[in-house]
């Protein structure tokens, strides 16, 4: 069975930030067996790219928050900038992207925690609204099936007919 793969984008690399990273990359061979799935660390959103040269690799680090939030593969951000602004805009507009966001910050949970949980829960709605139209969709197509054939593909009750 093919490995799930999370790929991660981490905001800052401060005291939190690096401390994130480095439990991350430590335990990469942990990772599977505690959450059922790897996690990869893809990008690192720094303000200063050149600081942080010797510690990261240069494919990881960015500067550009709108590479990060157009990178479908990215599954997870991990906001550890602190602050309210931009970490406020960044997370609203990952969530938006239907992307998971990780955050510890108080601050701007107390002044926008109301926004960002609702933008949360209708993202929950939209995913849960495609999830039910696809699962539709593939009833159908087997419905259809059975009509092809002539029967009532098993939706038969109590003397009814589904169509």
């Amino acid at each position: 069975m093919e490995q799930i793969v999370r790929k991660i984008a981490l905001l800052g690399m401060g005291t939190v930030g690096s401390g994130v990273y480095q439990i991350i990359e430590q335990q990469k061979a942990e990772m599977p067996d505690k959450i059922g799935a790897e996690l990869e660390i893809a990008k690192v959103l720094v303000r200063n790219k050149a600081k942080y040269a010797d510690r990261i690799p240069a494919e990881k680090l960015t500067d550009d928050w709108q590479s990060i939030l157009a990178d479908e593969s990215i599954d997870i951000v991990v906001e550890v900038m602190g602050g309210i602004e931009p970490a406020f805009t960044y997370i609203r507009e990952a969530l938006t992207k239907g992307k998971h966001v990780v955050t510890a910050n108080k601050d701007l949970m107390a002044v926008h925690g109301h926004v960002l949980l609702e933008e949360a829960k209708a993202d929950w709605y939209r995913e849960q609204t495609r999830k039910l139209a696809l699962e539709n969709d593939r009833m159908e197509r087997e419905a259809g099936a059975g009509k092809a054939e002539g029967s009532d593909g098993g939706r038969e009750e109590k003397g009814a007919v589904w169509k």
